[in-house]
């Protein structure tokens, strides 16, 4: 594999990461169809207790997808110092195993020197295949990637493996700070996340990630990446969660260097929920094998 793909692997790999613990914790709003959530804020911080902030992190973590779905995306990079955007586009199928999420994502699609085939599995046993369809492997089978690079900047943007594949949820030091407000100004649980102390050792640069679980998405609608002093060093935000077939999803997440003020979106712009996907298109063996999207009369589509 070459540097280029090197690139190319990590920005579809963690886009697909992102979208799947996303789209995992947005379900319990899609199964209440018959209420919309209530977005009054409410800034009470009530019982603040590490018992309380376990048992909404528990609940946080067990939740699950209501159904399949597809993505048609945009990795959109917007460098602070050029007018210029950068769009990647990308294609997204997501599903739930035993093990936990499972995304398969096409980057590039149609393109025959670049397109790439990937399988993303989350869970306490994460793992990642791929799949380069391009004339100068034609014959490749898909391979199990190692994990590598979590704080490596990806293809000239801010994004990291750190910051999309958000280990820090599954942390077990943390400090519940209540309820305070998130994106848009609704209410949120609130907690620091402080790395296991191998990793604090490694990188002493971060001491911490606040991330804050919309109360009434049960989805995380903002983190912080913190460092020295737990000064934020970067910002990812859930900007826009459009609703389609009664299931919220995530259709806009911008981070920013709070350092340098780059910016990366990803960006929904078409969309299926509450699919019936087949199982093999999940399979490692069957990463090589072109899998198509549902029918473009059937997918919403992004105003």
């Amino acid at each position: 594999m070459t540097t280029g793909d090197h690139h190319i692997f990590r920005q579809a790999a963690l886009i697909a990461c992102l979208f799947c613990i996303l789209i995992t914790t947005f379900a319990p709003a899609a199964r209440a169809q018959s209420r919309q959530p209530n977005l009054t804020p409410n800034y009470a911080p009530g019982e603040v207790t590490p018992e309380k902030g376990l048992e909404i992190l528990n609940d946080f973590r067990s939740r699950g997808i209501d159904g399949d779905y597809y993505f048609d995306f945009q990795l959109r990079r917007r460098p602070r110092a050029s007018s210029e955007t950068i769009v990647t586009p990308g294609r997204m199928w997501g599903s739930r195993n035993a093990q936990g999420p499972i995304t398969r994502v096409t980057l590039s699609p149609g393109d025959p020197a670049n397109e790439l085939q990937l399988l993303v599995q989350n869970g306490p046993a994460s793992a990642i295949w791929s799949h380069t369809r391009n004339t100068a492997t034609p014959n490749a089978a898909p391979a199990r990637l190692a994990a590598a690079a979590m704080f490596e900047p990806l293809a000239g943007t801010d994004l990291t493996p750190f910051e999309l594949q958000m280990p820090f949820i599954y942390w077990n030091d943390f400090n519940y700070e209540g309820i305070k407000p998130a994106s848009s100004n609704r209410p949120a649980y609130t907690f620091i996340m402080r790395p296991p102390p191998a990793l604090a050792a490694a990188h002493p640069e971060i001491t911490g990630v606040r991330i804050y679980i919309e109360t009434a998405f049960h989805a995380i609608g903002k983190f912080e990446v913190l460092g020295p002093g737990d000064k934020v060093n970067k910002t990812m935000t859930l900007k826009e969660t459009p609703r389609i077939n009664g299931q919220y999803i995530p259709g806009k997440i911008e981070l920013r260097n709070d350092l340098t003020r780059d910016g990366t979106d990803l960006v929904v712009k078409l969309a299926a929920v509450k699919l019936e996907l087949p199982r093999e298109i999940f399979s490692p063996e069957n990463l090589a094998k072109p899998v198509a999207p549902p029918p473009l009369e059937t997918l919403w589509k992004a105003p």
